[in-house]
């Protein structure tokens, strides 16, 4: 995603430049501005969003499916299971390299603001995200329908199946969480690099810090997310 290379020319936004609307899901945030990322904004409707309530509630549901089930599908599921983690990981990379980057060091600051420059423009996010039809590829080939047993594990597997659904078709979802936090992360990379050209530390780290603190709560939401994804990987895992 983020891999170093010799630092090019900037031609993104410079501090004090105004919002624009690229669309209606594409913001570009002025730098030092609070951001109101759709991640951010969807996290207070989750139980009216068919999407995010799959997207939390699944690892959950999943290990609660009877153990036959478990045993014949683990493959499939652990497949979904990776691919849904592919989006919060690649948030965590984006945050933590804002986070991380030292403002001792404007080479560096530089040079990471080149790279999400041109990784937003390229859309790598894209690439690297969570992609939909890979889900959908899943259940259609490899999940196996269960075999018999009681009414109530009847109704795990409803349920699991139910939650998949949305996930099946969400890659606006996907793209419309992540493409506002990459253009956020630009922003302020683009601003922290602007002060240090000026040599004004003090207000490179003040911009670094508000982007840190806009998205901690995020973070923890998501390192939960993935610990989560983690367990029920490896149990998956043991399965197989």
């Amino acid at each position: 995603m983020l891999r170093t290379r010799p630092a090019g020319r900037l031609g993104c936004a410079t501090p004090g430049l105004q919002p624009y609307s690229a669309g209606p899901r594409h913001l570009y945030y002025a730098v030092g501005q609070r951001a109101s990322p759709s991640c951010l904004e969807k996290s207070a409707t989750v139980n009216d969003n068919p999407f995010l309530k799959a997207y939390d509630q699944l690892p959950s549901a999943i290990s609660t499916l009877p153990p036959g089930y478990l045993n014949g599908n683990a493959a499939a599921l652990l497949g979904i299971v990776d691919e849904l983690a592919k989006s919060n990981r690649l948030e965590l990379k984006v945050i933590q390299a804002i986070k991380n980057v030292d403002i001792a060091n404007a080479a560096a600051v530089h040079d990471l603001a080149s790279q999400i420059e041109e990784y937003y423009l390229q859309r790598g996010f894209d690439r690297e995200r969570t992609h939909c039809h890979n889900i959908d590829r899943i259940v259609r080939a490899l999940l196996v329908p269960p075999r018999g047993g009681t009414q109530a594990e009847l109704d795990r597997v409803a349920q699991v199946e139910q939650l998949l659904a949305p996930l099946r078709v969400a890659d606006n979802d996907f793209i419309g969480d992540l493409e506002p936090l990459v253009q956020r992360a630009q922003a302020a990379i683009t601003g922290i690099d602007a002060h240090l050209r000026g040599a004004d530390s003090r207000a490179a780290m003040h911009v670094q810090q508000t982007f840190v603190t806009e998205y901690t709560a995020h973070v923890e939401r998501l390192k939960e997310r993935l610990k989560q994804m983690n367990q029920l990987a490896n149990d998956l895992i043991d399965r197989l």
